[in-house]
């Protein structure tokens, strides 16, 4: 958004799904489909090229691995110092080993337990959005969407738009897994980008057009303007908030009950995916009202705490102080 304005980054996402995504994710339904097996990409080389270059391929896929996957412990260590602050190197490198050691443990146990794990990591990192969605989407204001940065950084908004719309290859590494490859990956890829660009493309659209005013933690964040501490702003915040949010999530619920509940012919196929939005609803709404108002005043505090802590030492340092 930083790099081109909230109308290239949301036409962006709009456009590259369809002419970079789409076309990946139907040529590794194709592939694994013609060749079932576990392996994807280096299964796909050494079929084409020979045994040297398939090494090659991952052998190379292997090293890249090292960099990208310490990237998430990393980042994780990073969201987690705002709201503990600061920690030393030796406590950030035992909870980023933790990191590790328990996805590893995950990966070890097999594909269901990394499927079913999936699922939760994603609803529990969805339910939010889902949330801002709907409280926010009838407070966007359209005008915002169509705003363009002074200075454009073309290289920093297309890596980025690329690499988030990429890796869909890797979807073909447990081709050997899934039960009627012809039939599944087509429909499993499709269906996938789409949901991908939605929930890319939603949140970025409500999050940019909705006015600033409209949100519990800008609220909170006037208040806080106003004199009044990060506590007692975040219940301010939450107690206004209260109504918008309950109204929202019940009417999501209950637009989702008939799904859940299987009503209709032939959908009970549907009916897990239904209980699963509900209960992802549930849990966000949840932690909406209870989760973000105490992680707000917790990392406001800790915010005014390292503010003045450096206050007090540019005091000491100053010359003549």
């Amino acid at each position: 958004m930083g790099a081109g304005g909230s109308f290239l980054a949301l036409l962006g996402i709009i456009i590259l799904p369809w002419l970079w995504s789409l076309p990946t994710a139907l040529m590794t339904a194709e592939l694994s489909t013609a060749m079932p097996e576990d392996g994807g990409y280096v299964v796909w080389v050494e079929r084409a090229f020979g045994r040297f270059w398939g090494f090659q391929e991952g052998w190379l896929s292997w090293l890249c691995s090292f960099a990208d996957n310490a990237l998430y412990p990393v980042m994780f260590v990073d969201y987690l110092t705002y709201l503990r602050g600061d920690m030393p190197p030796t406590e950030r490198w035992l909870i980023g080993t933790a990191v590790i050691t328990a996805v590893t443990w995950i990966n070890l146990r097999g594909i269901r337990l990394v499927g079913l794990s999936s699922i939760m990591f994603s609803l529990i990192v969805l339910a939010p959005f889902a949330i801002m969605v709907g409280a926010g989407a009838p407070q966007v204001e359209t005008a915002n969407w169509f705003q363009r940065a002074d200075n454009i950084d073309w290289a920093l908004l297309l890596s980025t738009l690329l690499w988030n719309t990429s890796g869909w290859d890797n979807a073909g590494c447990c081709a050997a897994e899934v039960i009627n490859p012809p039939r599944n990956y087509p429909r499993a890829m499709i269906v996938t980008v789409v949901l991908v660009t939605t929930v890319y493309l939603l949140p970025m659209a409500v999050g940019v057009g909705v006015s600033n005013g409209n949100l519990l933690v800008t609220f909170a964040n006037e208040m806080r303007e106003e004199g009044m501490g990060p506590i007692e702003a975040a219940i301010e915040g939450g107690h206004v908030r209260f109504r918008p949010i309950i109204m929202t999530a019940l009417a999501m619920i209950l637009g989702m009950l008939p799904m859940a509940l299987a009503l209709g012919t032939g959908s009970e196929q549907n009916a897990p995916l239904g209980r699963a939005v509900i209960g992802g609803l549930f849990a966000a709404t949840l932690m909406t009202l209870f989760v973000v108002p105490a992680v707000y005043s917790i990392f406001s505090r800790t915010l005014i705490g390292k503010k003045e802590r450096d206050a007090r030492i540019a005091a000491v340092s100053m010359p003549g102080a």
